[in-house]
């Protein structure tokens, strides 16, 4: 029993041992596979992170593009639940913060419908388009007038409609065009088939990594051949040159640090279509970045701007030829043609606005606006007299001014007319200022060296720097202005940051004709004239240009110890009389304001718009009228031709002759025939009253 159990013992270890072995070999297998496995999940999860690299790439990409466009997408899913809109969507709907916060679909829908004349007809629209699978579009009218195209497709997800895309566009401007019929044909051919602008992205290269189908529709080209162009084969020159300046200043912009990484751009762009013509549009850009927020591409959106184009083309080319034709014609004629009529219309103004004042009490608050208007209207007669002295129409009127006040209010007058490339500087510090000048001829210099300065800073723009200072030329610094005696000066200075003035040009600049610019750009008399003008004046011009940095004008006018004549009005007592007057006008307006502003001053008066009705109202009884006061320009009879006509009726009648301006007539001419005095437009009450008052009592 014993030996048998050891024997048997001997077995059930041997069994134990082989068991053992078993299980080592069943541990060693299991442990393999499980490496094995380990090492495979390891990739399985390398694989899926790169996917979603890859499926938020697309997510940022497919966002960018959706933000770039000016229309408002929406995607809702099949219970009309919003799934995402772009911000354009929100800015055109007008949503405001706290509903887009809420995010509550019921509340936007109802802010929606708010603002449509047919609600009913939108929501039954919807409900119509969520039954097919196809594209839609339709119009959509607002209260407010507003005009939406909006273009709906299925949203389509594992091969299942999953909801709709909506497209919104704001064609309200479009819709009250001229055009609104044609381009809204056009526009719906190209939703119903896919958006009408162009989608694209380059990389850094400019190489093209995307572009929409549209761009076949628009210039041609497939996208895969738009693929394979370079952007010299895309765009002509002066376009390509433009968008590597602009794409290497924003690269700058970039690096520096201080700008706004979200930021888009604006530029338009000449490309070439597939036939070899041209077609202008309208880039919208935003730079594509990387996950360091590093520049890695561009992505944009490009619209059709042709026509637009060619209209400012056409524009400007009218404009062209506009000047021109001015240019061939005298000058002279021009400035007293303009003369004449402003000063009539100025004439309507300032009796309107004086015979208002004589009705409003000095309490009442209008008279102070009235006080304006009069003001202005007075400013603007000097403004009459400007542009007469530019066309030598008009005598010289040397006297006492303060010339810190002309160069201001040039200033002013240029503002609107410089470009807004050009920033304007201007340092006005000298306070003895008086020179003895002619207001007008200082205002030419002015404004001519400043149009010199903008010419030569070109579109590119710059900065202009008007400065005005009082200096003193002892005999150490006379030797630098030989021509300057010693004194004192009041110093203008006009800079600019132009190309400059090459030596040998400079040398010439005040020649008479002398020019370099092209035909219809200039005369070549400005500068001549403005250095006569400072000769004139007993003054001197210093220049300094150095090419590419931009030129200096000095202009020396001799300092005086005296008042300028003062700028406020000295209220006097007006002149009044019962005499008979007869007045003479053919403009309506000017006698309906004349007439019962003489009336005012106590005067019978017996007013006409014809010449000939008035020599026969006269012929009827000359002795009936005590004064004539007539226009020059009439029809059928010159206010000169009837004087002489009055004249043979009545040697003494008092007449008094009035002009808006005319190259025929002035004040010696009229006196040479007896006409008492010479009164011009436009007419202002104390000054023709006492004219009136003057030459009647004279008689």
């Amino acid at each position: 029993m014993t030996a048998f159990s050891k024997i048997e013992l001997e077995g059930k270890v041997e069994e134990a041992k082989k068991e053992i072995e078993h299980y080592k070999r069943i541990s060693k297998q299991t442990g393999d596979l499980y490496l094995k496995e380990t090492e495979a999940l390891s990739k399985l999860l390398s694989w899926r992170k790169q996917a979603e690299q890859e499926l938020r790439e697309s997510k940022e990409l497919l966002r960018a593009i959706i933000e770039s466009t000016a229309d408002g997408i929406l995607v809702v899913n099949e219970k009309g639940q919003v799934i995402c809109a772009n911000e354009s969507f929100f800015q055109l709907w007008r949503i405001p913060e706290e509903l887009i916060k809420k995010k509550e679909d019921k509340k936007l829908l109802d802010f929606v419908l708010d603002q449509l004349k047919e609600p009913k007809a939108f929501l039954s629209k919807i409900q119509a388009f969520y039954k097919t699978s196809g594209e839609n579009f339709d119009l959509l009218n607002f209260k407010d007038g507003r005009v939406f195209e909006r273009y709906s497709s299925p949203l389509i997800q594992n091969g299942q409609i999953a909801g709709r895309v909506w497209n919104f566009r704001d064609i309200t401007d479009r819709k009250r065009s001229e055009e609104a019929l044609q381009e809204s044909k056009e526009r719906f051919k190209f939703l119903t088939e896919k958006i009408a602008d162009i989608i694209w992205t380059v990389n850094l290269d400019f190489q093209t990594t995307y572009v929409s189908p549209s761009i076949e529709k628009i210039l041609g080209f497939t996208p895969e051949e738009r693929k394979r162009q370079t952007l010299e084969e895309m765009i002509t020159p002066e376009s390509l040159k433009r968008v590597q300046m602009m794409f290497l200043e924003e690269l700058r912009r970039d690096e520096a640090g201080n700008a706004d990484p979200d930021r888009s751009v604006t530029i338009e762009v000449e490309y070439y279509r597939k036939d070899g013509s041209t077609v202008w549009m309208e880039n919208s850009m935003k730079a594509m970045r990387d996950n360091s927020g590093a520049i890695d591409g561009i992505y944009g959106v490009s619209r059709d701007i042709t026509e637009r184009k060619i209209a400012e083309e056409e524009k400007t080319k009218l404009q062209s030829q506009l000047q021109h034709v001015q240019k061939m014609e005298s000058i002279g004629t021009l400035a007293g043609g303009i003369a004449h009529d402003f000063n009539n219309m100025l004439g309507i103004i300032v009796g309107n606005t004086e015979l208002a004042m004589d009705d409003v009490p000095d309490w009442n608050p209008a008279r102070h606006n009235l006080e304006e208007i009069r003001i202005a209207s007075m400013r603007a007669k000097d403004v009459v007299r400007q542009i007469l002295a530019f066309s030598r129409q008009s005598p010289q009127e040397m006297k006492p001014v303060r010339i810190s006040r002309i160069i201001k209010e040039s200033l002013e007058l240029l503002r609107s007319s410089i470009p807004t490339t050009i920033e304007i500087h201007q340092n006005i510090s000298s306070e003895s200022d008086t020179v003895r000048a002619d207001p007008t001829q200082i205002n030419q210099v002015l404004i001519n060296l400043c149009t010199n300065a903008v010419h030569a800073m070109g579109e590119k723009g710059g900065r202009l720097e008007v400065s005005l200072k009082n200096i003193e030329l002892d005999e150490c610094s006379a030797i630098h202005h030989n021509d300057l005696s010693l004194g004192k000066y009041v110093r203008l200075t006009v800079s600019d940051t132009g190309h400059g003035i090459e030596p040998k040009i400079l040398e010439r600049i005040f020649d008479p004709y002398f020019t370099t610019k092209g035909i219809a750009e200039g005369s070549g008399m400005g500068l001549s004239v403005v250095h006569g003008i400072v000769k004139t004046h007993g003054g001197y011009f210093l220049v300094d240009s150095e090419l590419g940095k931009g030129t200096t004008f000095q202009v020396f006018f001799p300092y005086i110890e005296s008042n300028p004549e003062p700028e406020i009005e000295i209220t006097v007592e007006i002149s009044r009389g019962k005499e008979r007057i007869l007045f003479i006008d053919d403009e309506k307006a000017m006698v309906d304001t004349i007439q019962p502003m003489i009336e005012r001053l106590g005067y019978k008066v017996t007013a006409r718009t014809s010449s000939i009705e008035a020599l026969e109202a006269f012929r009827s009884n000359p002795d009936r009228f005590d004064l004539v006061i007539t226009d020059f320009t009439m029809p059928n009879m010159t206010g000169m031709e009837l004087a002489k006509e009055l004249f043979k009726l009545r040697s003494d009648i008092p007449i008094i002759l009035c002009t808006g301006y005319s190259i025929h007539i002035n004040e010696d001419k009229a006196k040479r025939i007896g006409i008492r005095a010479f009164a011009m437009k436009p007419i202002v009450l104390n000054e023709i009253a006492n004219t009136i008052r003057t030459v009647l009592d004279d008689d």
